[in-house]
């Protein structure tokens, strides 16, 4: 694996109506080998690649559904470009509502219709958000990300050590 950097995400805890970092990238061919203590979860928007997952290597296309768990090292990488939604959730929030993401690990890859509609919406609701901060948008945001965590948590998971 290539050289590794961990990730703070300290932009994150300074706002605690919002305890989240979303991005979208388009075209990317090579990621930054990284790793931190917050999950990250990923939706491919279009093309193909690779995730560099620990000591995995494991294909990617669109419409799959990553989770970075906790602590995990990672890299996206692409021949030909790959587009992706990124959403990085600060831990403290996981904690606060009973979600302890550094004890539950969950699936690395999979796809599935009703948690890719939850992160549809959880992109929207991040957009309005970011347009108009407004606390009924924040508590919007956050609902969606608890659901979305919900999700993962009942659907995903691949243990059971909480």
């Amino acid at each position: 694996m290539t050289a590794q950097i961990y990730e703070h995400h300290i932009n994150i805890k300074k706002n605690k109506l919002c305890p989240f970092l979303m991005r979208k990238l388009n075209n990317i061919r090579n990621s930054l080998c990284n790793w931190h203590k917050n999950i990250e979860v990923l939706l491919v928007t279009d093309g193909e690649g690779r995730l560099q997952y620990n000591s995995e290597d494991l294909p990617l296309s669109e419409g799959d559904i990553i989770v970075i768990n906790s602590g995990d090292i990672h890299r996206l990488y692409s021949a030909s470009g790959i587009s992706y939604y990124y959403i990085i959730i600060d831990e403290s929030f996981c904690r606060e509502n009973g979600i302890d993401t550094e004890k539950r690990c969950f699936e690395k890859i999979f796809r599935c219709k009703k948690t890719e509609d939850i992160y549809i919406r959880l992109t929207e609701a991040y957009g309005r958000y970011k347009d108009l901060d407004s606390t009924i948008n924040a508590a919007t945001l956050r609902l969606v990300a608890l659901e979305l965590l919900i999700e993962l948590y009942d659907e995903h998971s691949l243990n059971a050590t909480d």
